[in-house]
């Protein structure tokens, strides 16, 4: 006779029994509750109902029963008669003593098509959801009426000691095939200290270990620098959209585009997240690669660092990835703007002028380039006041050169004669008077020198030529030479004399 028609749920993996401490504290918030213990608990709770279905017996059936014949009662909880039947008391020391055995304050199971109806378990004292249970053991199953359960159908057991407690949910299996299957395990913990119960946490099963798009599969590849293998444990049965794994390469790629073979799925090849292809080397031995699935390739979540840039190869304010920078870092060029000086300056073979620049970026328009005097002096020495001409300023160099002038004049002066007065346009430091006819060497030379005026008379005649002033007076010795002079020819013929000025 079974107990109900409904099956109780199968659970044959023995497990392993948890240690008596973990019995007595039971599991708490964020416990990872290890599977042999879970099996350990879901083969006790099956072998019982099992046992319950095949060898209890309702309340009505029992009554039916006893109505059909008379059985002696006695009051022994250790008779071994087969044909009495022990009285209510007797049976309620027989439950006790189970409840004893297995450390329970109380042997309960209840089995309710809705819990919110199994009005046995609520009480005045309820928890965060409105519900208390009994110490002890409970078996429901939740309805879609249940309220805050993780899903709207499945069944909770419900281990209960004191104030504190664990319970695990579990959904009914749904599909045909194994991957159909929706069966999924809740838990939740309440500590004797705490007011309500914990946040239910869902248990992964090997459904959820299959689901390589949900988290991502880890693999030590094995192979060759051009195909990659790697095994994954569960295996995938087909490649899916949004499969993704995390490779952890044992040779670097000898290929531009390398492939991965997972298990004994075809092989696809491994591209960058644009698309483009690994150069060969560019993966690298030891470091993780991300990937997934895209249709007829794995593509890099995100992909070594390639190119040979350093940070004085980069302008400052910009960031980079390379090989050579894997970490990342920050470029040094500096940004030339504004006006920016020379850092020195220098002559060409050919004479020109060489300057040079600080490092750095110079955009275009935006830069000024500022060479002081003392980089073109040092580039050319003759940039100096001395060499420019009293009131010229080149680059900042006044000129204090006074500029030499010239002046030659050729006359013709009558015997015992005397010219006009003649304006040389400047007060010279040195005067030359000679004759210009053939044959005559002779002329006289005044020169300025200081405050004392000098003059140097040469030829055959002496003081041939006079010089005066524009007064028509001669030239002292502390004279200088006017700028307006006149020339005196003291000979008996006319003579042509040549007049040449120096300032």
């Amino acid at each position: 006779m079974a107990l109900t028609d409904k099956i109780p749920p199968e659970w044959n993996a023995p497990g392993i029994e948890p240690p008596d401490s973990k019995k007595d504290t039971g599991f708490e918030a964020d416990d990872l509750v290890p599977a042999g213990w879970l099996n350990w608990f879901m083969a006790g709770v099956s072998a019982f109902l099992q046992d319950a279905q095949e060898n209890g017996a309702s309340t009505a059936w029992v009554q039916e029963q006893i109505n059909k014949i008379a059985i002696p009662l006695i009051d022994s909880n250790t008779s071994t008669s087969k044909t009495s039947a022990p009285t209510a008391d007797a049976l309620r020391r027989t439950v006790e003593s189970m409840a004893e055995a297995l450390g329970l304050k109380q042997n309960t199971i209840r089995l309710a098509d809705n819990y919110l109806a199994a009005s046995v378990l609520v009480n005045a004292a309820a928890d965060s959801q409105g519900r208390v249970y009994p110490d002890g053991f409970s078996f429901f199953k939740v309805s879609s009426s249940a309220g805050a359960w993780p899903t709207a159908n499945g069944y909770v057991v419900t281990m209960r000691a004191g104030s504190g407690g664990f319970q695990l949910y579990f959904e009914m299996y749904t599909g045909v095939t194994q991957t159909d299957k929706t069966a999924r395990f809740w838990t939740r913990s309440k500590r004797d200290s705490n007011a309500f119960w914990q946040d239910w946490t869902r248990m992964l099963t090997e459904v959820d270990l299959l689901d390589y798009v949900r988290q991502p599969g880890y693999a030590v590849t094995a192979g060759t620098g051009a195909a990659y293998t790697a095994a994954l444990n569960p295996q995938p049965a087909v490649l899916v959209d949004g499969l993704s794994i995390t490779i952890v390469p044992h040779t670097a790629n000898t290929a531009a585009d390398p492939t991965l073979k997972i298990g004994t799925l075809g092989a696809l090849p491994i591209r960058r997240q644009s698309g483009g292809t690994f150069a060969a080397g560019t993966i690298k031995a030891g470091a993780p690669l991300s990937l997934v699935k895209v249709g007829s390739y794995f593509l890099a979540r995100s992909a070594p660092a390639i190119g040979t840039a350093t940070a004085a190869q980069v302008l400052a304010g910009s960031t980079f990835q390379s090989e050579a920078v894997p970490d990342g870092g920050s470029g040094t060029i500096p940004v030339r703007s504004g006006i920016v000086n020379a850092t020195g300056a220098a002559q060409w073979g050919d004479g020109q002028l060489a300057v040079y620049l600080p490092d750095g970026y110079y955009p275009v328009p935006g830069s000024e380039l500022r060479v002081s005097v003392a980089q073109i002096q040092a580039a050319d020495g003759d940039l100096v006041a001395a060499n420019i001409r009293t009131g010229v300023n080149i680059f900042g160099v006044v000129g204090t050169l006074e500029p030499r002038s010239y002046t030659r004049l050729t006359l013709t002066i009558p015997a015992n004669s005397r010219s006009a007065v003649i304006d040389l346009g400047f007060a010279p430091s040195s005067i030359t008077l000679t004759s210009a006819d053939s044959g005559d060497f002779f002329g006289v030379t005044y020169v300025y020198s200081g405050a004392s005026l000098q003059s140097f008379t040469g030829g055959r005649l002496t003081n041939y030529f006079l010089l005066w002033n524009s007064a028509g007076s001669s030239l002292s010795d502390s004279s200088t030479i006017p700028q307006q002079i006149i020339v005196a020819n003291t000979s008996s013929s006319a003579v042509t004399c040549i007049i040449k000025a120096y300032k």
